[in-house]
């Protein structure tokens, strides 16, 4: 059986939508959980930071994701998605409830809470990370991710802040899709040589794979 390794990706120039689209600016807001923008790798997979914001202790918080279309957030084999918790302001002992759930709507939702009342550490930084994948050929440009319903409570479950949603950017540099998964993986693809003479298949050696979408890769059979 033939080894296959991709070695180079050569990406085409980042795309943005008509819209041009901006993640929220928190610089002027003391309250709120925001995510800041990520890149779409060429596995069709980002890991995004979720950062809060606050001017009071805060023992716990909780929000929803708006997946857009054509990306979703992965589970692991025992259903639990690839959202983490961050041990840059707490740690897992002082945060006893970190939980996230779809909701009927599709959103997600994110719950973190400490019932010993430890507060998260600083006034801003990151206190999760949530993954994406795409879900299909996403075309390349800006997409945006929605973090609505933020409740941020201080320790005496009285002072209570539900700000506006923020969003942050993925962002696609070129497609993702069938070009980089399985056997159907060349379909429809132009394979060269290193000496630029066209091939029927992948051989051995360095091959220049042009796949339908335009992307082009080097990919090495050995």
């Amino acid at each position: 059986m033939k080894k296959i390794v991709f070695i180079l990706t050569s990406l085409c120039a980042l795309a943005m939508n008509a819209a041009g689209i901006k993640g929220t600016d928190v610089s002027g807001i003391d309250n709120t959980i925001y995510g800041l923008d990520a890149t779409i790798d060429g596995e069709g997979t980002a890991v995004m930071s979720v950062c809060m914001k606050n001017n009071f202790e805060v023992p716990g918080f909780q929000f929803d994701i708006v997946v857009p279309d054509g990306f979703d957030v992965p589970a692991d084999p025992d259903g639990f998605f690839y959202i983490e918790l961050s041990t840059a302001r707490t740690s897992p002992r002082k945060t006893n409830v970190f939980e996230s759930a779809r909701m009927k709507d599709g959103t997600i939702r994110v719950l973190a809470q400490s019932t010993s009342l430890a507060t998260f550490s600083g006034t801003d930084g990151e206190v999760c990370t949530i993954k994406f994948i795409t879900t299909g050929n996403v075309a390349p440009g800006d997409y945006e991710v929605t973090l609505k319903n933020i409740v941020i409570t201080d320790v005496t479950g009285y002072h209570t802040v539900k700000p506006d949603p923020t969003t942050a950017i993925l962002t696609v540099p070129t497609s993702t899709g069938a070009e980089l998964i399985g056997a159907d993986a060349l379909e429809g693809a132009v394979i060269f040589g290193a000496d630029g003479m066209r091939r029927a298949g992948l051989q051995p050696g360095v091959n220049i794979v042009h796949y339908l979408n335009g992307v082009t890769k080097k990919v090495m059979v050995k």
